[in-house]
């Protein structure tokens, strides 16, 4: 069973699983110029895949209508490009996925603002614990000459993992 995981954006990424678990390809969101290539995702997902898993993201409290928008329009292309290539989607809520790749990661927060009561997790540096645990034989890198893991690729590959338990019975 070949899986895509993708975390949708302009920031994000498309991570491909074969029925082992192992990494087919990975690329971060198609783009010309700062909007996503619609066309881009559908050449990524062309491939035989048997499954697309997909994060399902909402609109963020306190942004613009016009960054919401684009929010928006962003997260449905990859859905739109799997419909028009027929394969099955799977919408999974970023707590849900989180909760199921997060299991034996400890606790990290961000660091508190001063308008805080509390501070809040830093999903983000939990995401690329999870990676790196569970994939570490996979550069989280962009490209080769970028320094950081990309946090779209780290949340993809996470996110094709989960689709994967899912979809295996765990």
């Amino acid at each position: 069973m070949i899986i895509a995981g993708i975390d949708p954006g302009v920031n994000g990424a498309i991570v491909i699983l074969d029925s082992g678990g192992n990494v087919i390809s990975k690329n971060v969101s198609p783009k010309i110029a700062k909007k996503i290539d619609v066309h881009g995702y559908v050449n990524m997902l062309r491939q035989k895949i048997d499954l697309v898993v997909i994060e399902d993201v909402h609109a963020i409290f306190g942004c613009s209508a016009g960054s919401t928008f684009a929010f928006g329009q962003a997260s449905m292309l990859p859905i739109a490009a799997a419909t028009a290539l027929r394969i099955p989607i799977m919408l999974v809520p970023p707590k849900t996925w989180q909760k199921e790749m997060h299991v034996g990661i400890p606790l990290m927060y961000k660091p508190k603002k001063a308008t805080q009561k509390n501070p809040s997790k830093d999903t983000k540096a939990m995401s690329l614990m999870a990676f790196k645990r569970l994939l570490p034989e996979i550069d989280a890198r962009a490209t080769a000459r970028s320094t950081n893991p990309h946090d779209g690729i780290v949340d993809a590959a996470l996110i094709a993992l989960y689709g994967r338990r899912i979809r295996n019975g765990r």
